[in-house]
């Protein structure tokens, strides 16, 4: 009992370590509109600087998106897209957005902020759009405060998995420890 009570003690703890990795994380939600026309939701999470995200950019490909348009208005936000195009012989990644205006504290360390969308047409047939490239910006400075990748929402069954993993194993050790040791 002691034994199964520290092991699930120390998964427990390796969880909280897991997660005590901070970074800006933006999540995100994909739908397809209809025909090559998808919009993808986005959450931003603080979970890594002391000063309140006030902008941030999401990078769209060259040649994997185009038509971008801020598809509904975060309240506080002033949100823009341009297009990924071809300048100056290069091919450029598009973006979006997205600057909190005066009234707006931002996102503050340890919060969230929603209602960021954007509608874009699909280029690449056949696949389902992925992550994102992104930034968090200092307004005033322009300076690159964090970056990473976007990441798809967790699916509520993906919890209950790993939660029931987590209760099967500790059942499982349970078990094993309380049967007596043979040695035959």
């Amino acid at each position: 009992m002691k034994r199964t009570l520290v092991l699930i003690i120390t998964i427990g703890l390796i969880a909280l370590m897991a997660n005590a990795v901070y970074a800006t994380t933006i999540l995100y939600d994909v739908q397809n509109i209809g025909g090559d026309t998808w919009q993808y939701d986005y959450t931003v999470v603080n979970d890594s600087l002391t000063d309140p995200i006030r902008e941030f950019m999401i990078y769209f490909d060259y040649g994997l998106y185009a038509a971008l348009s801020v598809n509904s208005s975060a309240t506080g936000w002033f949100e823009q897209t341009v297009d990924p195009a071809f300048v100056l012989g290069m091919p450029q990644d598009g973006f979006y957005d997205a600057i909190a205006v005066d009234t707006n504290p931002g996102i503050l360390f340890g919060s969230a902020a929603g209602g960021f969308s954007v509608q874009f047409a699909w280029l690449f047939t056949g696949f389902t759009p992925a992550g994102q490239r992104f930034e968090v910006i200092d307004p005033a400075t322009l300076a690159v405060l964090d970056s990473g990748q976007t990441a798809p929402i967790p699916e509520p069954g993906t919890v209950v998995l790993l939660l029931s993993g987590i209760l099967g194993f500790a059942f499982w050790r349970r078990l094993s420890m309380s049967k007596p040791n043979r040695k035959d």
